[in-house]
């Protein structure tokens, strides 16, 4: 699975491009935000290179777009599919999978469903694409919020590829993002993917205008990709990494700590 790179901000006519999201400001006064991930080659069919069911393409194929909805502080109110092949037999088990993933993430009556098969061409390869539609105000926006001193940790693992299957344990979720959500001293959540957690947490410290001293202690890969959002990058004041470790049993690494760029 990839991600493009491109936050919007409209704002007082300002815009700004960074991190993987897109946000509309509202004559509300609300903010739209919306994210998207695809995924080509992965599923039952004959062609595809990683074999895997239906409902595990839909649920990570739900799963990225929702974690970074949710973890710039937005509620997820609408989820679009756009499936490169037929409702039946695969896309059914794929629409199964986004499903499970709502009910998963406590979604499943709080937002609408739309999209769309394929059913003219014959196809032998598996393609999908999904988008996620949130809802915010702009005081819950959690972007560039990030603190002098703050600990940037990863929690979760980087995984991609057939790895994922093997390591649902301790690899990030949206039950974990709820959690780190409402921990206090959490600052700033970034669901890392496919740029891997070097690239990602320099974004975390540059819209935040600081910058980042990394641990010189770390052991895992910093530029492996973390594929369907394996990993979140989470900035969190030093006291509150103890909370962070009690609130989930996943894999926290202390990536470094931000100061301020002068």
């Amino acid at each position: 699975m990839s991600e493009e790179e491109n936050l919007l901000i409209i704002s007082d006519d300002k815009k700004i491009n960074s991190r993987d999201i897109s946000l509309i400001s509202l004559p509300s006064g609300q903010v739209l935000v919306i994210a998207c991930d695809s995924s080509g080659g992965i599923g039952p069919l004959k062609n595809d290179h990683i074999n895997v069911p239906g409902e595990i393409v839909g649920r990570f194929l739900a799963r990225v777009p929702l974690m970074e909805i949710m973890s710039i502080g937005a509620e997820p109110i609408g989820l679009i599919d756009t499936l490169s092949i037929a409702y039946e037999p695969v896309g059914r088990t794929i629409l199964a999978g986004i499903k499970e993933e709502l009910r998963e993430a406590d979604l499943e009556n709080d937002i609408f469903l739309n999209g769309s098969t394929e059913e003219n061409i014959p196809t032998s390869q598996t393609g999908a694409g999904l988008t996620v539609i949130g809802i915010t105000s702009k005081n819950k926006i959690r972007s560039g919020n990030a603190k002098p001193g703050d600990l940037v940790v990863a929690v979760g693992l980087p995984r991609v590829g057939n790895e994922v299957m093997e390591s649902l344990d301790i690899i990030a979720d949206i039950k974990s993002l709820r959690r780190i959500n409402s921990c206090t001293g959490v600052h700033e959540v970034i669901a890392a993917g496919s740029k891997g957690i070097n690239y990602e947490s320099r974004v975390l410290a540059e819209m935040s205008e600081l910058k980042l001293r990394q641990s010189g202690s770390c052991q895992i890969p910093l530029d492996k990709s973390c594929g369907p959002a394996t990993v979140l990058l989470v900035a969190v004041a030093a006291p509150s990494v103890d909370l962070l470790k009690k609130i989930t049993s996943k894999p926290i690494n202390i990536i470094g700590r931000l100061e301020k760029d002068e």
